[in-house]
């Protein structure tokens, strides 16, 4: 299944169960995952639009953010930095 088809199953689903489906694409963030934005991250921060390079305290507001009561109406939704 390609992903415009799984977020158009995701969208009827989940409205009509009232469960939200979220994520976090974090982009370039300093990590083990990502070495490159950890041992070159001036380098790769030239080739982000804001010019910086994710913190790990960047993704976990992100996701206190989407824990919260708050972000009820927020559905679905992929939050992607750049």
């Amino acid at each position: 299944m390609d992903s415009s088809a799984l977020d158009d199953a995701e969208r009827c689903c989940t409205t009509r169960d009232q469960i939200n489906v979220t994520a976090i694409a974090p982009g370039a963030v300093a990590s083990d995952m990502n070495r490159a934005a950890r041992d070159h991250g001036e380098a790769v921060a030239q080739t982000i639009p804001n010019k910086r390079i994710g913190m790990a305290e960047d993704m976990a507001a992100a996701a206190i953010y989407l824990f919260r009561a708050r972000s009820h109406y927020i559905n679905p939704l992929i939050l992607r930095s750049h």
